[in-house]
């Protein structure tokens, strides 16, 4: 009797025991689930904007799968524009401080040299300075927190957006396209001319001057017109305007802000290079692969769901792309 009582009693705490590792394999499995390539953490991971403010827009849903470099959320921007001066503001401060705290500095150390004052003084002055100096660094490391840089390609180039970027400390990255008609006809288009900035005129490929004429208002811009005197006896005429009179340019009132732009965009090609690889590839893919160059559906739940659908569809034909089919049956099996 007894080893029979003794042997089911082995049974059951055996029993027992596979149970509660089942479980426990269970529950691990399902807090922390995990893949040939590694463990997911987290499920829902909070995300932290470098600047604070209301949320005016939201450009993904639950669950949408995102790219680096692709925007989730857009904040008020005057919002963004006060915390950009306030930071300024900061910096202004800590650089007076700093002048100040070197000031005293060097007065107590002549004093310290000169034995009018002790050495506990002098050891003061040089805990203020650096006090002053790690505050000047720290403003400065906040003012750059709270400015950004945009890069958007050439369907977006537009002097009054452009302005608008820079008026709210935003840095923008736009290629521009050549939609002169001049070009188009085979003559000198703007890009052609130079703008001299000092004496406010344009020189022509011929080395004549554009000089300013009138300015206007034309739908909401300010324009300015230059034009120039000598086109008649030009020899490049034939190639540079059609226009029986003298060549014209315009240039709107913050066009300054778009010939710094082409600046940035030359010194720092690598921006839309990056933008290219992270944008251009699924939505060309979509587009043209797939054909989908529309949404079907009406309403904004309804495009939700079309577009996790469109997205969906992108990333496995991505991912068999990078690790094949079979690799890819392999992963989740």
């Amino acid at each position: 009797m007894r080893p029979k009582l003794f042997s089911y009693l082995l049974t059951l705490t055996l029993a027992g025991l596979a149970a509660w590792a089942a479980g426990s394999l269970c529950y691990r499995y399902l807090q922390t689930p995990w893949t040939r390539d590694g463990q997911v953490r987290a499920n829902i991971v909070g995300i932290a904007p470098r600047v604070s403010g209301p949320i005016v827009r939201v450009t993904v849903h639950d669950n949408q799968p995102v790219h680096e470099g692709d925007p989730l959320f857009e904040i008020d921007p005057e919002g963004f524009q006060a915390q950009v001066d306030l930071a300024g503001g900061q910096v202004q401060n800590a650089e007076a401080n700093l002048k100040q705290q070197t000031q005293n500095l060097q007065r107590q150390t002549e004093l310290y040299r000169t034995r009018v004052n002790a050495l506990q003084d002098f050891q003061n002055a040089q805990d203020s300075f650096e006090a002053a100096r790690a505050q000047l660094a720290s403003a400065k490391a906040n003012l750059e927190l709270t400015r950004t840089e945009v890069v958007a390609d050439a369907g977006y180039y537009n002097a009054s957006e452009v302005n608008r970027c820079t008026e709210h400390g935003i840095t923008p990255f736009i290629p521009k396209s050549d939609t002169s008609a001049n070009t188009a006809r085979g003559l000198y288009g703007k890009s052609q001319f130079k703008y001299d900035a000092v004496k406010d005129v344009y020189i022509c490929p011929a080395g004549d001057t554009l000089t300013y004429r009138f300015a206007t208002v034309e739908l909401d811009r300010e324009i300015k017109y230059y034009r120039a005197s000598h086109c008649k006896n030009c020899p490049l005429k034939s190639r540079c305007t059609r226009n029986k009179a003298n060549r014209t340019i315009t240039r709107e009132a913050n066009e300054h802000l778009m010939e710094a732009m082409a600046a940035r965009m030359q010194a720092q090609p690598e921006k839309f290079k990056l933008r290219k690889t992270l944008a251009e590839h699924p939505f060309g893919t979509i587009k043209r692969w797939f054909g989908y160059t529309h949404f079907l559906l009406k309403g904004l739940a309804k495009v939700q769901c079309e577009w996790s659908l469109t997205t969906l569809a992108y990333n496995l034909k991505r991912v068999l792309n990078l690790v094949s089919f079979e690799k890819l049956m392999a992963a989740v099996a």
